[in-house]
């Protein structure tokens, strides 16, 4: 059985939200608040944040590990977003849980202030400045 990249991550948050419970103090809270008292995140933002920083390093590659043409910058440029990537069709069912598919979308909706992020250190702090933003208005 296939299974998708989405369902990988439910199960794996299954492991997760089985385990904060164990911790004293948390048994009775819901799965959210135990993050918060935790002081962790959902498996998913997880995969997002390492997805993101993964294609700030792609695009910031100066030691030319990349192909040149692994990501293509945009020719139309966003408004918040100056260095949005274009996102190629596909027709393969595989391709659409690839890396390139899944991360451009995201990638695409930050912005200039995260992904002109000077370092890797600053793109994580300026991401996770604007994850904690946009939990806040949740």
């Amino acid at each position: 059985m296939e299974t998708t990249p989405k369902k990988d991550i439910n199960l794996v948050e299954k492991i997760q939200k089985r385990f904060t419970k164990m911790i004293d103090g948390c048994r009775k809270l819901k799965y959210e608040e135990r993050l918060v008292k935790l002081n962790l995140t959902t498996i998913e933002a997880r995969h997002q944040r390492l997805d993101m920083i993964q294609v700030y390093k792609v695009l910031n590659d100066r030691s030319n590990v990349y192909p040149k043409d692994f990501l293509k910058l945009s020719d139309r440029l966003g408004r918040k977003n100056s260095q949005k990537i274009y996102k190629k069709r596909v027709n393969k069912e595989l391709s659409k849980y690839g890396f390139t598919f899944r991360a451009i979308d995201n990638w695409n909706e930050l912005p200039d202030r995260v992904v002109k992020a000077e370092s890797v250190n600053g793109f994580k702090g300026e991401y996770d400045h604007l994850m904690r933003e946009v939990g806040r208005r949740s």
